[in-house]
């Protein structure tokens, strides 16, 4: 019976110890993640720009997105930018050239909440990926509609 307590506690040190060095390698991985992930929340008819991290009014186009209602379509949501382009998931960016952005409309509807977008910023040579986090409030006046993104300068490669 004293054998097979040892036998236990021995097999019990060992799970432990396994336990204990695969959380060790998740902290070690998170530790090596740098890429640099912030996150911004604007309201309808607000605007925001990435180098200073300012919410701007929607009319203000030094902004990089807007978020307005669709002059074409009334209660629809859109995103403005000089170009962006939407993915259902994140899109690989070593594949998408300068010259592929530059075809981009400038407008997307219906922002998707998992949503990944790309969009050319107004600063010369400056690009960013976005993920939508929340759209909020959508049962409330347009007014109050709000989204989340994370967001993450990128460079695409070149022509």
């Amino acid at each position: 019976m004293n054998r097979l307590k040892k036998l236990f506690s021995v097999l019990a040190l060992i799970i432990v110890l396994q336990m204990v060095t695969d959380n060790i390698s998740v902290l070690a991985e998170n530790k090596n993640d740098t890429s640099q992930k912030d996150t911004f929340t604007i309201k309808m008819w607000t605007g925001f720009r990435f180098s200073d991290e300012a919410t701007l009014d929607s009319t203000d186009y030094s902004a990089d997105i807007r978020f307005i209602e669709n002059p074409d379509l009334k209660k629809v949501a859109s995103l403005f930018a000089v170009r962006i382009k939407v993915f259902p998931k994140k899109p690989d960016i070593q594949i998408i050239s300068t010259e592929d952005i530059d075809k981009w409309d400038t407008c997307v509807n219906a922002p998707i909440v998992g949503y990944y977008y790309i969009i050319k910023g107004t600063e010369k040579d400056k690009y960013y990926l976005l993920e939508l986090k929340e759209f909020a409030k959508k049962s409330e006046p347009l007014p109050y509609w709000t989204l989340t993104f994370t967001w993450e300068e990128i460079v695409p490669r070149g022509k």
